[in-house]
């Protein structure tokens, strides 16, 4: 079981919830919930841009991959952390782009989120 709560970790607080209340016994799937909340997209802007540079800087495609990932890694930890500090939840990376949410409580409305 420790290595299914170390899993975890690297789920949405979301999909953890469901998976507290639900445990073994998990709804149908799909399956809808309606919450109040808020949503951030947030999208790097200049990752084009910053890939051409580099792929014209550096000696092989490969060190300029490597370059443009860690500065991309680097930018969306750095966002993840902004997002994780005020009470969100990361939901999704995709390319260079997160989404984060916050859950509308009983100790945070979406007013309060915003």
């Amino acid at each position: 079981m420790v290595l299914l709560d170390r899993s975890l970790a690297f789920l949405a607080q979301e999909v953890q919830d469901t998976i507290e209340k639900y445990g073994e016994c998990q709804p149908s799937l799909p399956y809808m919930v309606e919450q109040e909340g808020v949503v951030l997209f947030v999208d790097i802007s200049g990752f084009t841009a910053l890939g051409i540079k580099y792929r014209e800087e550096c000696d092989d495609e490969f060190e300029a991959t490597d370059k443009l990932s860690q500065e991309i890694m680097s930018a969306l930890a750095i966002l993840t952390d902004i997002c994780l500090s005020w009470g969100g939840d990361v939901v999704k990376f995709a390319g260079d782009a997160l989404l984060c949410t916050w859950k509308s409580t009983d100790h945070m409305s979406v007013e309060d989120a915003v």
